[in-house]
């Protein structure tokens, strides 16, 4: 992530991309670690999301209708 951060400084940041670049080729996924973000801080994001999702998919399950469905928004 640091060659990303400061690619002015840092001698290898085309070689990161391209690691990028082959990992969303041959995976369709890349995970990287900003360490700009502290754990207790990406804990909490996930809690939230997770929360949301469970709602979400309670009502689904219960009503049979999509809370967050917007086909006029195309969302």
């Amino acid at each position: 992530m640091e060659a990303f951060l400061g690619r002015e400084t840092h001698p290898n940041w085309q070689e990161e991309c391209r690691k990028v670049a082959f990992s969303f080729h041959k995976f369709g996924i890349c995970i990287v670690r900003d360490p700009r973000v502290r754990h207790e801080d990406n804990e909490t994001y996930i809690d939230m999301v997770e929360q949301y999702f469970e709602k979400v998919s309670s009502h689904f399950y219960k009503t049979g209708e999509l809370i967050d469905a917007r086909p006029e928004l195309s969302y």
